[in-house]
Protein backbone atom coordinates (compact mmCIF):
# COMPACT_ATOMS: atom_id res chain seq x y z
CA UNK A 1 0.00 0.00 0.00
CA UNK A 2 1.63 3.35 -0.97
CA UNK A 3 0.80 6.60 1.40
CA UNK A 4 -1.41 9.06 0.26
CA UNK A 5 1.59 11.84 0.08
CA UNK A 6 4.54 11.95 -1.66
CA UNK A 7 6.40 13.55 1.14
CA UNK A 8 5.78 10.01 3.45
CA UNK A 9 7.28 7.77 0.67
CA UNK A 10 10.46 6.36 0.60
CA UNK A 11 12.51 6.32 -2.34
CA UNK A 12 11.10 2.78 -3.21
CA UNK A 13 8.00 3.64 -2.95
CA UNK A 14 8.61 6.93 -5.29
CA UNK A 15 9.95 4.32 -7.49
CA UNK A 16 7.31 2.18 -7.56
CA UNK A 17 4.73 5.63 -7.96
CA UNK A 18 6.33 6.83 -11.07
CA UNK A 19 6.46 3.39 -12.34
CA UNK A 20 2.43 3.02 -12.26
CA UNK A 21 2.30 6.47 -13.43
CA UNK A 22 4.13 5.69 -16.73
CA UNK A 23 2.31 2.43 -17.17
CA UNK A 24 -0.96 3.99 -16.96
CA UNK A 25 0.41 7.09 -19.39
CA UNK A 26 1.21 4.04 -21.83
CA UNK A 27 -1.98 2.28 -21.85
CA UNK A 28 -4.42 5.64 -21.62
CA UNK A 29 -1.71 6.82 -25.22
CA UNK A 30 -2.56 3.51 -26.48
CA UNK A 31 -6.02 3.87 -26.47
CA UNK A 32 -6.28 7.39 -28.01
CA UNK A 33 -3.82 6.35 -30.85
CA UNK A 34 -6.37 2.94 -31.04
CA UNK A 35 -9.26 5.16 -31.08
CA UNK A 36 -8.15 7.95 -33.54
CA UNK A 37 -7.08 4.90 -35.51
CA UNK A 38 -10.82 3.30 -35.92
CA UNK A 39 -12.62 6.73 -36.33
CA UNK A 40 -9.87 7.25 -39.59
CA UNK A 41 -10.55 3.96 -40.85
CA UNK A 42 -14.31 4.49 -40.24
CA UNK A 43 -14.80 8.07 -41.79
CA UNK A 44 -12.13 8.31 -43.78
CA UNK A 45 -11.39 11.71 -42.87
CA UNK A 46 -8.34 12.73 -41.25
CA UNK A 47 -6.53 15.69 -38.90
CA UNK A 48 -7.21 18.47 -40.47
CA UNK A 49 -9.94 17.99 -43.07
CA UNK A 50 -13.15 20.32 -43.23
CA UNK A 51 -16.24 18.17 -42.76
CA UNK A 52 -20.09 19.33 -43.24
CA UNK A 53 -23.16 17.13 -41.74
CA UNK A 54 -26.56 18.12 -41.92
CA UNK A 55 -28.66 17.25 -38.37
CA UNK A 56 -32.61 16.81 -39.19
CA UNK A 57 -34.84 18.69 -37.05
CA UNK A 58 -37.27 17.21 -34.45
CA UNK A 59 -39.90 15.81 -36.80
CA UNK A 60 -38.02 15.58 -39.50
CA UNK A 61 -38.66 18.98 -41.06
CA UNK A 62 -35.88 21.10 -41.83
CA UNK A 63 -32.42 20.42 -39.86
CA UNK A 64 -29.12 22.19 -39.48
CA UNK A 65 -26.02 21.83 -40.85
CA UNK A 66 -22.68 21.78 -38.73
CA UNK A 67 -18.92 22.46 -40.79
CA UNK A 68 -15.85 22.55 -39.13
CA UNK A 69 -12.24 21.01 -39.08
CA UNK A 70 -11.15 18.07 -37.72
CA UNK A 71 -8.55 18.51 -34.79
CA UNK A 72 -7.55 16.82 -31.72
CA UNK A 73 -9.72 17.47 -28.44
CA UNK A 74 -7.96 18.02 -24.90
CA UNK A 75 -7.68 14.45 -24.40
CA UNK A 76 -5.86 13.88 -27.84
CA UNK A 77 -9.07 12.02 -29.52
CA UNK A 78 -10.43 13.22 -32.74
CA UNK A 79 -13.39 16.05 -32.59
CA UNK A 80 -14.72 18.64 -34.84
CA UNK A 81 -14.06 22.62 -34.16
CA UNK A 82 -16.84 23.92 -35.28
CA UNK A 83 -16.86 27.63 -37.59
CA UNK A 84 -20.31 28.36 -35.10
CA UNK A 85 -21.28 27.27 -31.95
CA UNK A 86 -24.20 24.82 -32.32
CA UNK A 87 -27.34 25.47 -30.38
CA UNK A 88 -26.19 24.40 -27.05
CA UNK A 89 -23.60 26.27 -27.04
CA UNK A 90 -20.64 23.85 -27.95
CA UNK A 91 -17.83 24.95 -30.44
CA UNK A 92 -16.22 21.02 -30.51
CA UNK A 93 -18.19 18.03 -30.86
CA UNK A 94 -17.38 14.51 -31.30
CA UNK A 95 -16.28 12.83 -35.13
CA UNK A 96 -18.80 10.60 -36.10
CA UNK A 97 -19.74 8.53 -39.21
CA UNK A 98 -21.99 11.34 -40.64
CA UNK A 99 -19.63 13.90 -41.21
CA UNK A 100 -18.78 14.30 -44.80
CA UNK A 101 -15.42 15.71 -46.24
CA UNK A 102 -16.36 19.05 -47.45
Amino acid sequence: MLPKYTNDCTPDQLADMHSIYTEQTRRYKTKISQYNEEATKATGLKHGDRVSYFATGLFGLGGETYTGKIIHDKTGRLAVKLDHADGSGKKIIPLNKGFKKL
